[in-house]
């Protein structure tokens, strides 16, 4: 799955110490764990509301990329999501503001 959200090489300017590079390595298992915790939910909830054959069950599964769109340009409002990412830069931003 990682493979298939990141196709290519990191960057040198992206990860120039070992540090870096274990930070991107570790974004990327994160993001990986969103889709497949993404997948599950929407699994559930379609097994959950129309039984389907064992045949069908088997041949599903989180790990599965046919139906996402890897290519695209994923837009996220992490401003609407900031105080609880990282409440101490918000609040310190703030009091310089005021």
């Amino acid at each position: 799955m990682k493979r298939a959200i990141y196709v290519g090489r990191v960057a040198a300017y992206q990860a120039k110490r070992e540090e870096e590079m274990r930070a991107v390595a570790e974004a990327l298992s994160l993001l990986a764990n969103i889709v497949m915790a993404w997948n599950t939910a929407q699994m559930q909830r379609i097994l959950g509301s129309a039984p389907l054959p064992s045949s069908v069950i088997g041949r599903i599964g989180p790990t599965h990329l046919e139906h996402l769109n890897l290519h695209g340009v994923f837009r996220f409002p992490i401003e609407k999501y900031a105080e609880q990412l990282l409440p101490t830069a918000v609040s310190h931003t703030m009091q310089q503001h005021s």
